[in-house]
């Protein structure tokens, strides 16, 4: 067991697969079922950071823009784990275990995350929010007699550290004194070794402030200043979010004991 069945975390997430999907899609809920996939194997993964790990940075403000918005309580979480799997019901239905797992521990990117917000809110309140219209996610699956064909990383990142090692290659020949044929034959091939050089020097014979003997790309700072930036966009809006709901509760809970005293 993932976690104690008494956490209200557990039962939360029995409650999304063994009520609310069973509810919406009893087929999809027999076929987890079926597989032994329990809720916690997936549901942690999602609820424990808002599916911050689910959705690109500008998907997942949306997301929690919604979530936030329709109650300080936070249900609307629920029906978007239930509107999750329904979108990728296509890529569960009829496949293994691990094909699954892999699609609920990885989830697919979404077109259009409107579409899921809206699914949520029509599931939450049907009287009031319109049916989105029917899209679900379609992937090409492998077959339980497929074979995959050898993947090609293995020579690329070859590729790379060979790359990445000439700049090192050529520092160290600059390194070592060049001889004589004749010398060569007379010498053993450990006997006129250069002494092994200092890091500092190692790392002067680099010139790695140079685009020279390197394949770095000149953009990589930008990018990481980039991200850095959208981290700090993010982690400022998280903040402001969750002040917002702590103020929200307390004023909740102040109106709550004036009301019973």
């Amino acid at each position: 067991k993932w976690m104690k069945e008494s956490s209200p975390l557990s039962r939360k997430l029995d409650r999304i697969q063994n009520k609310l999907l069973l509810q919406h899609d009893p087929s999809l809920h027999a076929h987890l079922q079926s597989l032994g996939i329990a809720p916690q194997v997936y549901g942690i993964r999602w609820i424990r950071l808002l599916f911050g790990r689910e959705f690109s940075l500008d998907d997942i403000l949306l997301v929690w823009d919604a979530i936030f918005a329709y109650s300080p309580s936070l249900s609307l979480v629920d029906y978007l784990c239930v509107a999750m799997l329904r979108f990728i019901r296509n890529a569960l239905l009829g496949f293994d275990y691990s094909t699954c797992m892999q699609q609920l521990m990885h989830y697919p990117t979404v077109g259009d995350t409107h579409y899921l917000v809206e699914e949520a809110l029509h599931l939450r309140n049907p009287q009031k929010y319109a049916k989105p219209p029917s899209w679900q996610y379609s992937a090409a699956l492998p077959s339980p007699n497929f074979a995959p064909k050898p993947r090609k990383t293995n020579a690329v990142n070859k590729t790379l550290s060979q790359k990445l090692a000439r700049p090192v290659v050529n520092a160290a020949r600059h390194l070592v004194p060049k001889r004589s044929p004749n010398e060569r034959s007379k010498t053993s091939p450990s006997a006129n070794l250069p002494k092994k050089p200092s890091r500092p020097n190692l790392k002067k014979g680099l010139n790695l402030g140079t685009s020279e003997g390197t394949d770095a790309s000149p953009e990589t700072g930008k990018d990481l200043e980039a991200r850095v930036e959208k981290l700090e966009v993010l982690n400022s809006y998280c903040g402001n979010k969750m002040e917002a709901y702590l103020d929200m509760k307390r004023l909740y809970f102040v109106a709550k004991r004036s009301l019973a005293s």
